[in-house]
């Protein structure tokens, strides 16, 4: 499996957590690599609420240079786009099938944008709970369009989702649920749909949110738990899940993105002293952590989705109650 590399150092935030198998420590350097606010070269807002409201993820395109996210619109749910650099928001897509959309990802050219949606029917579809939610999918040229749904994918109730690249084909991880008997997992698709995978499913899960893959195809999965500081984060590799970091305050949705060339974990969190929004990483060789808090940290129980680009030193992420921001590092 490969993915782009990405020789760029992580935005930090520091929360209360339990670390599992490896070391556990603090500091702003790792491996050469700056930690914390030391990292961010700079957070800019690149839209607010006003046309749209409750962001909830978000995603730069491979170059950085524009970013896609989840909302709800002036006509219902919506995935928008915004230049990076700054600028008027525009709807991609807006309305059925989109019911509700949490998790966005970008196909690894750049060329496809591809949508977990918890609720989607098909337009000719009877709405039930058995056949709820499914991955849907629109080209980045020509929009704005209707989405079409990904096959294989509908009734899986998709929440987050993460597409890397594997024998020169993309293939998506997401979570969602087994429509066949219910529970909770991880799941692999063609980027083109068809035959969906279970990577894992059932126990430990029990609220499986956001993924990130590495270049090795190792998964690492957000999981809300039964509910704050309950959150954890699992390695998911070969069938086997291992708990990577818990008693976390995530966010919702808890975004989770690699960096430093898939050693450096983030994810995205709530300090459970102050409320506020933070993005705890995690050095994944030495267990270090550290904390950023540049301009984000000013927002309050509101941390959302977090990606990064495939070729790009940026990252887009949500702040749910009406903001997305892009992240440069150095």
């Amino acid at each position: 499996m490969m993915r782009k590399g990405h020789g760029w150092a992580v935005i930090t935030m520091a929360a209360t957590l339990g670390l599992v198998g490896a070391g556990c420590g603090g500091g702003s350097k790792s491996a050469g690599h700056p930690l914390g606010d030391q990292a961010i070269k700079a957070v800019d807002a690149v839209a607010r609420a006003g046309t749209f409201q409750n962001p909830l993820d978000a995603a730069p395109s491979p170059n950085g240079n524009i970013v896609y996210f989840t909302a709800t619109g002036q006509h219902g749910p919506a995935l928008l786009r915004v230049p990076a650099a700054g600028g008027s928001e525009s709807t991609v897509a807006e309305g059925a099938p989109l019911a509700k959309p949490t998790g966005v990802a970008l196909a690894t050219n750049g060329e496809r944008i591809y949508v977990a949606d918890q609720q989607a029917q098909p337009l000719d579809a009877v709405a039930s709970a058995a056949t709820s939610g499914a991955i849907l999918t629109v080209p980045t040229a020509g929009t704005p369009v209707t989405p079409h749904v990904l096959p294989g994918t509908q009734g899986r109730s998709p929440r987050g989702l993460d597409v890397v690249n594997l024998s020169d084909a993309d293939v998506i991880y997401f979570t969602g649920i087994d429509p066949a008997n219910g529970p909770p997992g991880l799941f692999q698709v063609s980027a083109d749909g068809g035959t969906v995978i279970t990577l894992a499913e059932g126990a430990p899960f029990v609220n499986p949110d956001s993924v990130v893959v590495t270049s090795l195809g190792v998964a690492y999965v957000t999981d809300q738990g039964a509910g704050a500081g309950q959150g954890q984060v699992f390695r998911v590799t070969g069938g086997t899940v291992t708990p990577v970091l818990s008693h976390l305050h995530l966010g919702s949705p808890a975004g989770v993105t690699l960096a430093n060339n898939d050693a450096t974990l983030l994810v995205s969190s709530i300090d459970p002293a102050t409320n506020a929004d933070q993005v705890l990483f995690l050095d994944l060789a030495t267990g270090k952590t550290a904390a950023a808090t540049k301009v984000v940290g000013a927002n309050q129980n509101s941390s959302g989705g977090l990606h990064r680009a495939h070729g790009a030193a940026v990252a887009a992420w949500c702040d749910t109650a009406g903001a997305v921001y892009r992240i440069r590092f150095p």
